[in-house]
């Protein structure tokens, strides 16, 4: 399903989690506060805030790391 984020940016979300990519970049949005800090170890070469987390498009996140954030994710719900 295609809506804005809280920040307004076009996201791709489904099943509480999202992606979005702008002209500066792609965000992962797992649509929770703790998800990304359970990871905070892997995610240290990563921008991210509390409730987003960033990568260049040119560089995507590997797919293990996909993995265990969407484990993740859903381990909380």
């Amino acid at each position: 399903m295609h809506q804005l984020c809280d920040s307004g940016v076009p996201t791709q979300r489904e099943g509480g989690r999202g992606v979005a990519a702008t002209a500066k970049g792609c965000s992962y949005f797992p649509f929770s506060g703790s998800t990304l800090a359970t990871l905070a170890d892997e995610l240290e070469s990563y921008d991210r805030t509390k409730s987003s987390l960033h990568f260049d498009p040119a560089k995507p996140l590997p797919m293990a790391l996909v993995r265990k954030l969407i484990k993740a994710r859903i381990a909380e719900t």
